[in-house]
């Protein structure tokens, strides 16, 4: 189902050379213009490597947003990619907490895999406030993503792990093996949990 999910793709490239590093983002239209405010602060942190984007939307992009990408791979060496998302393939999923373009991010490993052999997916509602290069010495050896605990922030601003107990992460940041979470087939198993979910919602 994943290798259809797309129904429309626009690719922005300024040239041919072969990126250093590779990001994704999942977004509903309504995101368009944070996440450009993001792959700018990206870009600007990180001028001596080529970076990849590749935005995947739950509609037809606007021609002014789109606009706005292409003065961006005018002054930036980066390539923007843009997939328009079928959302049918998403149908009978739980959304009771996230929007449907939460779950693109189950798509994207069947769209990349061809490309690249790790990337870093991210929400779209971050900033950049420094260089990537730490990404590129990653050594993710057996392990299908790095991820960071989930935690929030007590009245000192220190971080508290939520529910110890229990093996939560961030999913709005993760830096993936395509090969191992294709493999592992890691996207058709969290889609049958989530219809497995509301075949039994909780009840209130």
């Amino acid at each position: 189902m994943f290798e259809h999910a797309v129904k429309n793709k626009i690719n922005l490239t300024r040239d041919d050379k072969k990126s250093d590093f590779y990001i994704a983002f999942g977004i509903s239209k309504a995101f368009t213009y944070p996440v450009g405010v993001l792959i700018t602060s990206i870009l600007k942190n990180n001028k001596d490597i080529k970076i990849s984007f590749h935005i995947f939307i739950d509609n037809k992009i606007d021609d002014k947003e789109l606009s706005r990408f292409k003065e961006l791979i005018k002054f930036y060496n980066t390539d923007i990619i843009i997939y328009e998302i079928d959302n049918s393939e998403f149908l009978n999923l739980d959304d009771k907490e996230f929007t449907v373009a939460a779950y693109y991010r189950f798509a994207i490993p069947y769209q990349l895999k061809d490309l690249t052999n790790e990337y870093l997916y991210i929400d779209a509602d971050m900033v950049a406030i420094r260089d990537l290069k730490d990404y590129l010495n990653i050594d993710l050896k057996d392990n299908i993503a790095a991820v960071v605990d989930d935690f929030i922030l007590d009245k000192k601003g220190n971080p508290i792990l939520l529910a110890d107990n229990k093996k939560y992460f961030n999913s709005g940041m993760m830096y993936i093996d395509l090969k191992k979470w294709v493999e592992y087939k890691v996207s058709e198993k969290c889609i049958e949990i989530l219809r497995e979910i509301n075949k039994f919602p909780e009840k209130n």
